[in-house]
């Protein structure tokens, strides 16, 4: 697993290398960092008085922090609320993918200032100006994706870290919900707490999950997500056998982006060697382990993969790209992996970055990815993806990528979450924001995905393939599971079988309509260098 340094990134910065070739470190980027710093000193231009369209470019404003915002380094609180609202609506008229759309908003509203007797605080202030400007009228139809978050949080999340319970959740849309725990990280708290696969969360310290009160329901989630380091709690869930109850507490911990490769062959049932490989997390540490895992499969000699992305959220642009080399090989060669679309005036001033695919693995300084390692191939033409509502982002432009050169792509599942869009996470007062900028398209130019890849579905996101449940009495990796059961009944007849594999009473209904309970991740279609710097 690759290690990194949380290395203080540039003010204003994005997070992450902005194109082919012109690739940011952040050792490189110290130089600018001060300049950007040096902007709010003496020099600095007032603060904003009302915020229609700040005719000053965001870099102005940038690390004019408020005094009472928490997250801000506090040598650098020397702003207002007012100059973090003005570079925030500059750098989005910069950077957003529908900048032309950004409404006319007064930062001097109550809305976002509060009054003396009813004051508004800074976190609540700057996520309205940021909802307001990008969701008018609170609408999500075009973009439900961009959000904000504590910056050094993003970057532990793409540097592999996670910080919280070790297990992804789903929840099954009835009313009440009922949640159901998909996967449990083998390094994380629930792991080794005994928790598994399958498990119905019924109660957290007692507080019972099936509450009807959606604010209720609304606050378990946000605990379910999101908790900080040393937060504990009673997890109370049913199995077969009866409930059980589990003390956890939060903690660090690295993931597994790979965590399971295996290779089935005749005592599996299969005439000839295939494999598998649980695939969740195109973050950093994904580049060595996948170069791994192919390295395994190519010396198995493998004449077909099936690729399980039920539960990934994406990530790392770069590394779908050489993910995608790894399934395809020579066939790719000078080809084009991704070409991206941004807004009209990123896209009549910025040099191309047309995304190739990558045939390498990217180390730090080295810009073009040209002195790293060669990957390995296993030359095919042909993958089988596990998917469902939460594949999303990088996952998704997997998918896309090969089939813009021809390579067949056979779905089984359920459809994706429809995420064509990618951000850059740019810093600014210890928040990053991750507001859409980039379309992913093909190399035959496709991009219009939102609804999602259906598995034996129709027009130009339908794939070959079944619709399958997702089935929680298995194990993943076990040829019995409903899944990956009906990829090997499809490889070997080229048909969907009559039903999925039998699931038991609740869980069958369950496991075909989950939610995930995961926001998807930030899809970086920059070019490679994030996995020498974390985000």
């Amino acid at each position: 697993m690759i290690r990194h340094t949380k290395t203080p990134l540039p003010s204003g910065q994005p997070l992450t290398a902005e194109r082919w070739p012109l690739l940011r470190t952040a050792v490189a980027g110290t130089g600018l960092a001060l300049l950007l710093a040096a902007c709010g000193g003496g020099d600095a231009p007032p603060a904003p008085s009302s915020a229609a369209s700040p005719p000053l470019p965001s870099s102005v404003y940038a690390e004019r922090c408020a005094p009472d915002n928490p997250d801000a380094p506090p040598p650098q609180r020397t702003g207002s609320r007012a100059t973090e609202m003005a570079w925030l609506r500059a750098m989005l008229q910069e950077r957003y993918l529908w900048s032309e759309d950004l409404p006319a908003l007064d930062l001097r509203d109550v809305r976002y200032q509060g009054t003396p007797g009813a004051p508004v605080d800074h976190a609540t202030a700057m996520d309205r100006w940021f909802g307001d400007l990008i969701r008018p009228g609170g609408s999500t139809d075009r973009d439900p994706f961009s959000y904000r978050v504590n910056v050094t949080a993003a970057q532990a999340s793409m540097a592999g870290e996670e910080a919280g319970w070790g297990l992804n959740v789903v929840a099954l849309p009835t009313e009440p919900p009922r949640v159901f725990v998909t996967w449990v990280d083998p390094q994380g708290p629930a792991a080794g707490s005994g928790l598994r696969r399958g498990d119905e969360l019924l109660a957290l310290d007692d507080a019972p999950l099936v509450s009807s009160d959606p604010a209720l329901r609304q606050k378990m989630e946000e605990r379910l997500q999101g908790p900080a380091v040393g937060d504990s709690a009673t997890f109370t869930v049913q199995r077969p056998e009866g409930p059980l109850t589990r003390r956890l507490v939060a903690a660090r911990f690295d993931t597994q982006p790979v965590p399971l490769v295996s290779v089935l062959g005749a005592e599996q049932g299969q005439t000839e060697p295939v494999g598998y490989m649980l695939f969740n997390d195109f973050n950093a540490p994904a580049q060595a382990a996948l170069k791994q895992a192919f390295e395994q499969l190519a010396a198995a000699q493998v004449r077909d993969l099936v690729l399980d992305l039920r539960y990934n959220p994406g990530g790392l642009g770069f590394i779908a790209s050489q993910l995608a080399y790894m399934v395809a090989g020579s066939s790719t060669t000078g080809k084009t992996f991704n070409q991206p679309r941004r807004n009209a005036a990123r896209m009549a001033t910025a040099a191309s970055d047309v995304m190739p695919f990558l045939t390498k693995t990217c180390e730090e300084g080295d810009e073009r990815c040209e002195r790293g390692q060669p990957l390995p191939s296993l030359q095919l033409r042909r993958l089988f993806v596990l998917t469902g509502p939460g594949t999303c982002s990088a996952s998704e432009l997997l998918i896309n990528g090969l089939r813009g050169v021809d390579v067949e792509v056979v779905q089984i599942g359920g459809t994706t979450c429809g995420k064509p869009y990618g951000f850059e996470g740019v810093n600014n007062c210890g928040s990053a924001t991750f507001a859409i900028e980039v379309q992913a398209r093909n190399a035959k130019g496709f991009g219009d995905y939102t609804a999602g890849f259906q598995p034996g579905g129709n027009g130009p996101t339908g794939l070959p393939g079944c619709e399958a449940l997702d089935d929680l009495t298995h194990a993943l990796g076990d040829p019995a599971e409903g899944l990956l059961a009906t990829a090997l009944s499809f490889r070997a007849t080229g048909q969907c079988p009559s039903q999925a594999a039998p699931l038991q009473g609740a869980r069958a209904s369950a496991a075909s309509a989950f939610r995930p309970l995961r926001r998807p991740a930030a899809l970086d279609l920059s070019k490679p260098g994030a996995s020498v710097r974390p985000r």
